[in-house]
């Protein structure tokens, strides 16, 4: 813990109807990001044109190139100051690439100009990045099926059916049995969630879904139709 400098991003919020709308999102993300790292900026160890760069993402006048360099170059700020590598967490970082697919058409590509903007963003801070320690990526869609990290190397991709780490895809038994004992609300919390069964045998828990004003309640299985609820 404490050992290496953190440099973490949420591209939740990166959505819109219309590709300038999410673009316009996605400098107010990364400007949000830059505002939490006054201390890499005020550090005289920073090279004066990152400096430069830093300040036109903070106050959202990036050009697209600032855009697409954000990450590698934040890297590289952090490790001007703090002498070691950066780990690197992207969260959701599908969202942006979702909403473009579902409003995409032929007379605003929308998908195809987001995706030359994430795919800048990813290549830029995963490939041959030498101020990089490692980095993790989160979001909905397999990333090995995602064209934006083809400039990316040495991917391991887990999902819910991974037993490595299926465990940290919600609250696993003991934890929520630890957590609402001593509030004495085990039994109702447990009325209110669905338990999953996942890779490994591990059971998570999950807010019970409602489809129609009905729960669907039971356990989850998985097979190459999806996932399937077995009602108990």
């Amino acid at each position: 813990m404490n050992q290496y400098p953190v440099l973490f991003v949420s591209f939740k919020d990166v959505e819109a109807e219309v590709f300038e709308d999410a673009y316009e999102m996605l400098g107010a993300c990364l400007s949000d990001m830059c505002k939490g790292l006054s201390e890499v900026i005020d550090t005289e160890s920073v090279d004066q044109d990152d400096r430069d760069a830093f300040r036109r993402l903070k106050s959202e006048s990036g050009k697209k190139s600032d855009i697409k360099n954000s990450l590698k170059m934040i890297t590289r700020m952090m490790y001007a100051v703090y002498g070691k590598k950066t780990i690197l967490l992207i969260d959701e970082y599908d969202v942006p690439l979702a909403k473009a697919s579902e409003k995409d058409n032929t007379e605003n590509q929308y998908y195809s100009r987001m995706l030359d903007v994430i795919k800048g963003i990813m290549s830029a801070s995963l490939k041959d990045n030498e101020f990089l320690n490692f980095a993790v990526v989160t979001g909905c869609l397999r990333i090995a099926k995602e064209s934006i990290f083809t400039g990316a190397n040495n991917f391991l991709s887990y999902s819910v059916l991974d037993a490595d780490f299926s465990e940290y895809f919600g609250f696993s038994a003991d934890e929520v049995d630890t957590i609402l004992k001593a509030a004495r609300a085990l039994k109702l919390i447990l009325s209110l969630t669905v338990t999953i069964m996942l890779a490994g045998n591990i059971r998570i828990f999950f807010p019970k879904i409602y489809n129609h004003g009905m729960p669907l309640t039971g356990y989850y299985s998985y097979d190459a139709r999806g996932w399937n609820n077995v009602f108990l």
